[in-house]
């Protein structure tokens, strides 16, 4: 979209009575959520009672309720389920608690929902934590929460590093119309990209993240349309992509189509792992750690995408340490022709940033590929 138009719509906005007003009360709002629930203080402050949606005052109706003139995060098909842990206030008070159990809704007593609520603070520490370090795509890896919620999260954080567009799909539309680079699966680390890009711009230097929200809803999201076709296609770190969901056959239909390659994912990625023992078929066990339980912890990457009609099959997928993980999907990556193996050693050739790397397979994994190659 040209530049100028874009100027002229937010010359428009400027000039609206209320403009300053909106601006002084979302920051108001933001300072005050950050106020109840101080990040510095975040690990203290935030337990089960303050954080689930049917008590009160909580983290979870802040989020969603109390600074939706902020940024709107309500109005998509089970949001209860974005909190992962979450109940109703009649229900609360007789310790009943829900839990999201893939597509389904789980009941579980307190104490089940005190335990699993550690892990859904430490999610929510980590993405206050990644934000600060500047490693937003580590928030888009973290699984436990809707994306949505995630980015509403890093925003009312920080809303220096963000715009308020909350929606992966809006935040797509706004890279289009800014000509920013959208990355599929990492809403929230395009986002600080589309909030960098157009404050180096010389008009918008000293706009807020509210501000270009603003624009964008008010002036500039009819500009340009993202074919209701274009979806989140999915890799082995699937994000969870009900939050972009309308409710209707067609959808309901790609939410199952989601959930059964998740399935074969986890047997496809138990396997090979254990195989492997865990350890990267290109690097080893040098670029990886031990988790708590003394295991390396290793990921799962498919060498041809799901999303460009890749199998999602065992001769398609590899071990690999996270940092091989992310070179792979962003660095400079040669092809990767399965056939050309050499099966004498069972190793692959290839190069990323013109460095020379191979990949290294077991035998048995190996004769997957053959089986594939063959048919």
């Amino acid at each position: 979209m040209d530049l100028d138009i874009i100027i002229a719509k937010a010359n428009e906005l400027i000039a609206e009575k209320d403009f300053v007003c909106k601006q002084e009360n979302a920051t108001k709002l933001i300072d005050e959520f950050n106020t109840v629930f101080p990040k510095e203080n975040l690990k203290v402050r935030l337990n089960l009672d303050n954080y689930v949606i049917g008590n009160g005052d909580t983290f979870s109706q802040w989020c969603e309720y109390k600074t939706s003139k902020v940024a709107q995060i309500g109005g998509t098909p089970g949001i209860a389920k974005m909190y992962h842990v979450w109940s109703k206030k009649e229900l609360f008070e007789k310790g009943i608690f829900h839990i999201r159990k893939g597509l389904h809704i789980k009941d579980i007593s307190r104490a089940q929902a005190m335990r699993i609520f550690e892990s859904v603070k430490e999610n929510i520490l980590r993405i206050v934590n990644f934000a600060i370090t500047e490693q937003f795509e580590q928030i888009d890896e973290i699984q436990m929460f809707y994306p949505i919620f995630r980015m509403k999260i890093a925003y009312l954080y920080f809303p220096n590093k963000f715009t308020s567009i909350m929606s992966s799909r809006d935040i797509k539309k706004a890279c289009n119309i800014f000509g920013v680079s959208f990355k599929d699966r990492y809403p929230v680390y395009s986002n600080a990209f589309l909030f960098q890009k157009i404050g180096e711009i010389d008009f918008f230097k000293n706009w807020t993240g509210y501000m270009i929200g603003s624009l964008f809803y008010s002036k500039l999201s009819n500009f340009i349309d993202v074919s209701d076709n274009d979806r989140f296609l999915l890799d082995e770190d699937t994000s969870d992509t009900l939050s972009e969901l309308e409710s209707s056959k067609e959808e309901i239909e790609f939410v199952e189509k989601i959930a059964n390659i998740r399935k074969r994912n986890q047997v496809i990625s138990k396997e090979l792992k254990k195989l492997y023992n865990n350890r990267c078929q290109i690097s080893g066990y040098d670029l990886t750690f031990k988790k708590e339980n003394g295991e390396y912890y290793s990921e799962l990457h498919h060498i041809i995408p799901l999303g460009e009609n890749g199998s999602d099959s065992f001769a398609n997928a590899i071990v690999v340490s996270p940092l091989i993980h992310r070179m792979l999907h962003y660095a400079n990556v040669s092809p990767i022709d399965l056939s050309q193996i050499n099966r004498e050693i069972l190793e692959l050739r290839f190069k990323i940033n013109n460095k020379d790397y191979v990949i290294k397979w077991h035998k048995k994994h190996f004769e997957t590929i053959e089986r594939s190659i063959e048919d």
